[in-house]
C-alpha cells in the first residue's frame, strides 16, 4: 500500500486517541515531515511528467496540512493539484480543485479563471466559461489571459460585437504594443 497514507492514518489515529493532548506537538512535527515528503513526491512526479500522480500527491499534501495534526490550509498545494489534474485531462477534478482555490482566494492574479474557463470550454459549458471569465475580468481587468480568453470566447460564440470591441479596447490599453490585439 501507500506507506505515506498508512503513516498519515496512523498519526491521525494517535491524534484521536490522545485525548489529553500530550502528544500534539510531537504529532505535528511528524505530520509536517509527512507533508514535506508528500510535496517532494508530488514535485518528483510532476518533473517526471506523471501529472495524474503529481495531482494526487499535491492534493494529499493539502489534506495532510488541513488535518487536525497541522490545521493549516496549503492553497498552493491545492492550486498545483488543480493544474496538474488539468494537465492529466482530469477535467472535472480540476474544476473542483480550482473552485476550492477560488473559495480560498488563491486565484493566482486571475490565472485560475482563465484555466478553469478553458476546461469549461473543452466540456462545452460555454455559458459557465463566460460567467467565470467575466467575473475574472472584473476582478483582474489587467490580466491578459482572461481578456484574450474572453475575446476568443465571444468571437467563437458570435456574441455581441460591441462587447468584443470593449474587451479588445481594454486589452489594447493594457498592452499597447501587442499587435495581435489590434488585428483582433
Amino acid at each position: 500500500g501507500d506507506l505515506l497514507q498508512l503513516a498519515f492514518e496512523a498519526y491521525m489515529k494517535a491524534y484521536e486517541l490522545d485525548t489529553k493532548g500530550s502528544k500534539r506537538e510531537e504529532l505535528a512535527e511528524v505530520a509536517q515531515k509527512l507533508k514535506d515528503d508528500a510535496m517532494n513526491d508530488a514535485v518528483t512526479a510532476y518533473m517526471l511528467g506523471d501529472f495524474a500522480s503529481a495531482s494526487e500527491k499535491f492534493e494529499k499534501t493539502a489534506i495532510i496540512g488541513e488535518s487536525p495534526l497541522l490545521n493549516a490550509v496549503d492553497a498552493m498545494a491545492i492550486y498545483n493539484a488543480a493544474l496538474t489534474a488539468q494537465f492529466a485531462g482530469q477535467l472535472e477534478r480540476a474544476i473542483k480543485l480550482f473552485d476550492r482555490c477560488i473559495e480560498l482566494g488563491n486565484v493566482q492574479e486571475g490565472a485560475i479563471y482563465a484555466n478553469q474557463a478553458e476546461i469549461l470550454k473543452q466540456l462545452n459549458r460555454i455559458d459557465e466559461a463566460k460567467t467565470l471569465l467575466n467575473k475574472g475580468f472584473q476582478e483582474f481587468p489587467g490580466n491578459q489571459n482572461i481578456l484574450v480568453s474572453l475575446i476568443n470566447l465571444y468571437i467563437d460564440t458570435n456574441d455581441d460585437p460591441n462587447k468584443i470591441l470593449e474587451l479588445i479596447r481594454a486589452a489594447q490599453a493594457n498592452e499597447p504594443q501587442n499587435a495581435s490585439l489590434y488585428y483582433a
